[in-house]
């Protein structure tokens, strides 16, 4: 168990450090990115539940990542 808990740490560590990064240049988070990511993987027509999906969290939180990226103009949320 040990183990588990350095490279969560460590990886939990260079979340960190990556999103800074791209903050300081003004990009956008690193949450978003993998958002877009997930959306240009999917031609830009996916739904919240396939970004929640692609990336591993729940709706909730993939619905209030969209809607952060629609707030700073980078997609465009549409109903189903």
């Amino acid at each position: 168990m040990e183990f588990f808990d350095v490279l969560v740490r460590y990886e939990v560590g260079l979340w960190a450090v990556v999103d800074d990064g791209l903050r300081r240049r003004g990009l956008v988070s690193a949450a978003q990115l993998q958002a877009l990511d997930a959306l240009n993987g999917l031609a830009g027509t996916g739904r919240v539940q396939d970004v929640s999906d692609i990336i591993g969290i729940t709706v909730g939180a993939a619905s209030k990542l969209v809607d952060r990226l629609e707030r700073d103009g980078l997609v465009e949320r549409r109903p189903n």
